[in-house]
């Protein structure tokens, strides 16, 4: 999935992740993101989401603790 700088049409550069919310528990995780654009010099914040469905769920690990 690229992200397209809205001034100069160039590809962004993930930057770092600023925040999280949700999980697989609840159905959906929503990142806030920062990119930036190495041509122009511009950042942006984009918010992605996924939604989860339980059946796609899969335990890889199970252990007493």
């Amino acid at each position: 999935m690229n992200k397209i700088c809205k001034v100069c049409g160039r590809d962004l550069d993930w930057e770092d992740t600023l925040d999280c919310c949700g999980g697989l528990l609840e159905g959906y995780v929503v990142e806030r993101q920062l990119w930036s654009c190495e041509h122009c010099g511009r950042d942006y914040i984009i918010e992605l989401q996924i939604n989860v469905k339980p059946e796609d769920i899969e335990q890889i690990y199970f252990e007493e603790a």
